[in-house]
């Protein structure tokens, strides 16, 4: 199975839910809950849980950058809904 696959079953198999993972580049797909911290000049992306894991990726600058824009627009979507 390729990552396009499993996107497409994450996607169909959690429908509305499905909306927490996200694919970043070519080779992750991502609990979006679990982002600490993104550092597009180092080329990094840290997730945790706060308590017992603590997981950095190494992904590329321009993905990083897009991650962080889309979380940009998904924070500036709610706040402009309340």
């Amino acid at each position: 199975m390729n990552l396009g696959d499993m996107q497409k079953l994450i996607s169909d198999s959690l429908k509305e839910r499905a909306a927490i993972f996200a694919r970043i580049g070519k080779r992750h797909i991502i609990n979006i809950q679990y982002i600490y911290r993104i550092i597009p000049m180092q080329q990094s992306l840290v997730l945790t849980d706060g308590k017992k894991f603590s997981f950095q990726l190494k992904i590329s600058k321009e993905a990083l950058k897009q991650l962080k824009m889309m979380i940009v627009d998904n924070v500036k979507g709610k706040t402009n809904n309340k």
